[in-house]
């Protein structure tokens, strides 16, 4: 706006039409946030989903089969695959999150 301002100044020109210009152009920009922001907002959701669902699944393991989920928690295996799906449910959240991030 301030650049506009001073150009203004310098050429001459419709001060009144140029600032309206500017505000119409700062609605559309706001409007296209909004529209994108909804339409992104599925995405983030099924990121945030994907990533609770071995936890979900690791509990009804407990309460389903405590026998198996038993030994997720006591050998060495189990120890090693839990940090395995730990690191990927990180991993598989930061990408999901990156592809829903859109830069306007």
């Amino acid at each position: 706006m301030v650049t506009a301002i001073n150009i203004l100044k310098e050429t001459g020109g419709n001060l009144a039409e140029t600032l309206a210009v500017i505000v119409e152009t700062l609605r559309d920009r706001k409007k296209v946030q909004n529209k994108i922001k909804a339409l992104t907002a599925q995405g983030s959701m099924q990121a945030m989903i994907i990533s609770i669902m071995p936890i979900v699944i690791l509990s009804m393991m407990f309460f389903f089969n405590k026998k198996t989920a038993i030994l997720m928690l006591t050998k060495p295996l189990g120890w090693a695959a839990l940090v395995l799906i730990l690191f990927l449910i990180f991993l598989g959240g930061y990408m999901m999150k990156k592809i829903v991030t859109i830069q306007v």
